[in-house]
């Protein structure tokens, strides 16, 4: 029988989707292009300008069920601090690590709009969540052993809201409260 995190479901395995969420407060930024950290009550997030391209940097772990070489998908949680519907313009470049070493030789990028109205926090639908390549993710990788705890996977990222695009044309600040990863994974 094959090991959890090979590219082949082992027979009598069966798959389900995951979700693991990375809260703002799990995300640091760098010194320049950096939103505003706030807190409202037991909410953290990180404040984006309408009009800048601003990032925070969440490290993403790659979980011991995710099945290695599927894709998984990410989508930032988040509000507007103006009511009105309009498109909200979100990237993530991301760098696949084992043991603290890239295992790629350049960075993807993804972005994509979420639509956004003001009156509460943003949950967008499937058709908008950003897709991260699974033959890219550290599981695929063969010295990737569902128990071997030596060999640590995760995802370096930089998350950002891209205020400046043009394709960005909400008016108002993002508060972005986390970024939501689903991935398939092995029950």
């Amino acid at each position: 029988m094959a090991n959890r995190h090979t590219r082949e479901t082992p027979a009598g395995v069966q798959k389900q989707l995951q979700r693991m969420f990375i809260p703002a407060r799990c995300m640091h930024a760098e010194a320049q292009n950096n939103p505003t950290w706030g807190v409202s009550g037991v909410n953290a997030y990180w404040d984006f300008d309408e009009a800048l391209k601003e990032e925070v940097y969440p490290i993403i772990p790659v979980p011991l069920d995710w099945m290695a070489g599927s894709i998984a998908w990410v989508y930032p949680v988040f509000s507007m601090t103006v009511n009105l519907y309009a498109q909200v313009r979100w990237g993530l470049e991301y760098l696949p690590h084992v043991k603290g070493m890239s295992i790629a030789g350049i960075t993807n990028v993804i972005e994509g709009n979420f639509d956004a109205d003001g009156t509460g926090t943003v949950i967008p639908p499937k058709s908008q969540w950003l897709t991260l390549r699974g033959d890219l993710l550290p599981g695929g990788e063969p010295a990737f052993q569902r128990d071997d705890f030596t060999t640590l996977a995760h995802i370096a990222a930089k998350l950002y809201r891209d205020g400046a695009s043009v394709l960005d044309n909400h008016p108002g600040h993002a508060y972005l409260y986390g970024l939501v990863v689903i991935y398939e994974a092995f029950i």
